[in-house]
This record gives structure tokens, sequence and C-alpha cells, in this order.
């Protein structure tokens, strides 16, 4: 029995009972990130056409998820991110009308700055021994991605 009418409470449930095996038992869109407290790992994912967007952002200060680029541009200097814009984005968004995944218009490479996780796909981070005593917001990025079926 659920104490709200909300989703939410229902990926968590699921995630309890089967774990990263709960993506092949969800329908519909999503995006969402649940913080394991036994493994102390972020773990994300993203429904399978891309329909909702996640993002992630990571710098010398952690790793910031978000369902929206704008949460995460407040947070730039909180987690050390470059939030310049990135000239091979524009060429992709002038030629394409959109920005392939995961980049996104900011600099950065696929293991630092603001990156989109990718449609079908699950992400991980975990906290390092250098951040464990930090706040539970930041986390040291793993940068290990996989696709799931």
């Amino acid at each position: 029995m659920f104490a709200t009418d909300g989703d939410s409470e229902a990926i968590i449930a699921a995630y309890h009972h089967w774990g990263t095996d709960a993506l092949t038992r969800l329908r519909g869109m999503f995006a969402f990130a649940l913080w394991d407290t036994v493994e102390k790992e972020l773990f994300c994912a993203r429904d399978p056409f891309g329909i909702k967007p996640l993002f992630m952002a990571t710098g010398s200060g952690g790793t910031a998820v978000g369902s929206e680029k704008k949460c995460l541009l407040g947070l730039a200097d909180d987690i050390g991110i470059d939030v310049g814009i990135d000239d091979r984005a524009v060429q992709h968004y002038t030629v394409l009308q959109y920005v392939p995944e995961p980049e996104t218009l900011h600099r950065g490479n696929p293991a630092t700055g603001i990156r989109q996780l990718r449609a079908r796909a699950t992400g991980e981070a975990a906290r390092s021994d250098a951040l464990l005593h930090a706040q539970v917001r930041r986390c040291a990025f793993s940068g290990r991605f996989r696709a799931w079926q």
C-alpha cells in the first residue's frame, strides 16, 4: 500500500525489490535519480525513447543531476563546471536544429561539464573516499554508463 498517489513511490518500491532490473518492468516516459543508501550510490535512468530529459553535471566539486539544465547552471560555481558555450554544439544546432545527446550547448567532455543522459541509458555516481564526509548532494562521478534492454 502506497502513502501517496504519485508514481515516484512506485519507482522506489520497484528499485527496492528488483534493483536495476526494475527498468525492464517500467513503461512510459520517465527520468529519475535515486540515492541508494546501502550501496552509497546514485542511480539515474531515462526512458527508452528519451522523452523525459535528465542532465548530469560533473566538476571538481562533485556531481549534480536535474531534469532541467537551468537547475544545474545555478550550481555551476558550487560544483566547478564551465558553463561556456561549446562551438561544436552550436554548429550541430545550426545544421541539425538540435544538439545530439549526450552533448549540450555547454563546454565539457563526456566525463565533465553538463551532459544529457542518453535515452535508454543509466548512469551511476558513487561517493569516493575523499568525499565521504562531504555533503550528500555532492558525489564523485564514476563515469559508468550502460544501455539497458
